[in-house]
């Protein structure tokens, strides 16, 4: 009776499926690769692209590769970004733009959104599979918020390289407030390089690197090996990178970092404040927790800086927390700049 209710269960859920991947369907435009898409709505792939990217030039649009692949076999030129790198898909300050379902193989950068003057309301990446990218997998820039969620991003360098590259955007018209969200979770980054720095002279390897946000969330992420193979001791490698200018809060939770080997000049974890212009007058008063992270194989496990320069004097900024972490084979210092919470971090 079970196995027969079991069967008729199956045979029910079937056709249901069956017609949810109908109604899917039914929503999407179908892509021209050849053309840029202009107007709002779902769009789709229905064959892989080869050779060149993809261009949105609309708001509200979603972008579902449904599990079809964008492939620089070696010749892709287009579209480019305004620093001329090669991309995947490429939406230049479009307002609500979703990527999802699929795998972007090649190019300089494989998915950028929102630059060069970032948008508002919503930015999302997901579930996509990302390789080979020479600069960076995902590059997303925002005034609002920011999703990064549930990809895959691997072999991404060797010049100046992060596997996510994600900025908030403070609003130069509204004495510099920043309001921005970036929501980098369940994402899996592997094999993160730098060989050389760019023509600008960066050129660290950054697992993820978040800029510029109010609010600041990274959780549930894995990431794996992140090296400096340049042989230059200014090229930092780090399994995630945190940098902020303007007051801002921070979760930096449950995250594995960990390299197969030492890496040379690395840090699991960095936090840092970015200097330079526009230069915030207000209060710098920061709130940040670092809490269940696991990090191995970097030369420091969690740096923090503890104060900021602006304009030449040193403004004191509120430190992290730190809580239930665990930092392993560690060279340097395993935590350093934040406060540890009680006796529950640990090095093993």
């Amino acid at each position: 009776m079970k196995k027969f209710l079991g069967v008729l269960l199956l045979a029910c859920a079937l056709p249901s499926a069956a017609l949810a991947q109908k109604a899917v369907a039914a929503k999407c435009q179908f892509v021209d690769p050849a053309v840029p898409i202009t107007t709002s709505g779902t769009w789709c792939l229905r064959t892989n692209v080869i050779g060149h990217g993809i261009t949105i030039d609309a708001n509200d649009v979603v972008l579902d590769l449904r599990g079809y692949s964008i492939i620089d076999d070696g010749t892709a030129t287009t579209p480019q970004d305004v620093t001329g790198n090669s991309v995947g898909v490429l939406s230049s300050n479009d307002n609500n733009i979703t990527v999802r379902n699929g795998i972007i193989r090649g190019f300089d950068v494989g998915v950028s959104l929102g630059y060069p003057a970032g948008v508002r309301n919503v930015l999302t990446v997901e579930k996509l599979f990302v390789q080979g990218a020479r600069k960076r997998g995902i590059d997303v820039l925002g005034y609002d918020s920011v999703s990064i969620l549930d990809n895959v991003i691997t072999g991404t360098g060797p010049i100046a390289s992060a596997g996510i590259n994600a900025y908030g955007r403070t609003d130069a018209y509204n004495n510099h407030v920043n309001t921005s969200v970036l929501m980098i979770m369940g994402n899996r980054v592997h094999d993160t390089r730098v060989a050389s720095p760019d023509r600008n002279g960066w050129g660290h390897a950054l697992g993820i690197a978040a800029w510029d946000a109010s609010h600041t969330i990274i959780e549930n992420n894995v990431i794996t090996d992140v090296y400096n193979d340049s042989g230059l001791s200014g090229l930092v490698a780090a399994g995630i990178r945190l940098t902020n200018r303007f007051p801002y809060t921070t979760r930096i939770a449950n995250n594995t970092i960990v390299n197969t080997q030492a890496a040379a000049n690395s840090r699991g974890i960095y936090l840092g404040q970015l200097m330079g212009l526009p230069v915030y007058t207000g209060p710098m008063d920061y709130f940040g927790l670092v809490t269940g992270n696991r990090i191995q194989n970097f030369n420091r496990g969690v740096v923090s800086t503890a104060t900021a320069t602006v304009e030449g004097r040193v403004v004191p900024v509120v430190v992290y927390n730190y809580s239930g972490n665990v930092v392993s084979r560690i060279s340097g210092e395993a935590y350093y700049g934040g406060r540890l919470v009680g006796n529950t971090n640990r090095i093993e």
